[in-house]
């Protein structure tokens, strides 16, 4: 995993577990979820084989999930949308985040604010059940992982960022004590499904739009 000057496992002093669930993300997106919005068609192209994580964005994320996430984005909130690390123009001595939601000025359509940063890796590489391994170079990885996305998300004044892999989704909640982090129950594709409820569960898509929108984004 990515390792930095800037940010390093042994910053993460303490992680806590919340549980997200469908009725809680229900709750938070509010009236925009009964809501019926005009959206245009749009043309996926099946995934390939993923063998590293550039191949993990590019057909898995920028292909599938973050087309259909930003097209819902863009309709509820229209200030807002979703760009990778190539064309999102901020950038620390850190780095930058692969997937940023971002606010932007409706009337020059520029002056974009980072919202919820995203980092994708493969599930070979981190997994949220890494945090209770056994193993002390898991959870190394695990804890290197977290300090990235703290990173991205304390730079930018985020309270919440995620961690997308092509097995689940996990998001982060910062506090305002430097390296304590709330981490969610883990959002599966197997067992949740990838952009329709079922059984009252969450999925990956609903979460990132519900949790990326939030009015409560900001914490200094």
């Amino acid at each position: 995993n990515t390792t930095s000057d800037h940010f390093k496992y042994s910053q993460i002093k303490k992680t806590t577990l919340y549980t997200l669930n469908y009725g809680g993300l229900m709750q938070r997106g509010g009236p925009f979820l009964h809501q019926e919005f005009p959206l245009h068609p749009i043309s996926i192209s099946p995934p390939r084989i993923i063998s590293n994580e550039p191949g993990l964005q590019a057909d898995i994320i920028n292909r599938h999930v973050v087309p259909l996430v930003r097209r819902a984005i863009e309709a509820t909130h229209p200030t807002m949308t979703i760009k990778d690390g190539n064309s999102w123009p901020g950038n620390t001595a850190g780095g930058k985040p692969d997937v940023s939601f971002v606010e932007y000025n409706p009337d020059t359509g520029f002056d974009e604010k980072m919202r919820f940063p995203l980092e994708v890796k493969l599930s070979v590489n981190w997994m949220s059940e890494w945090k209770t391994s056994p193993d002390k170079i898991e959870q190394r990885e695990y804890r290197q992982v977290l300090s990235q996305i703290h990173y991205y998300m304390d730079i930018f004044n985020t309270r919440f960022g995620g961690i997308l892999t092509d097995r689940e989704l996990v998001i982060v909640q910062r506090t305002k004590h430097f390296g304590e982090l709330y981490i969610s129950t883990a959002v599966s594709y197997i067992d949740h499904g990838l952009f329709t409820p079922e059984n009252g569960r969450p999925t990956v898509a609903l979460a990132l739009w519900c949790m990326a929108t939030q009015p409560d984004w900001y914490l200094q």
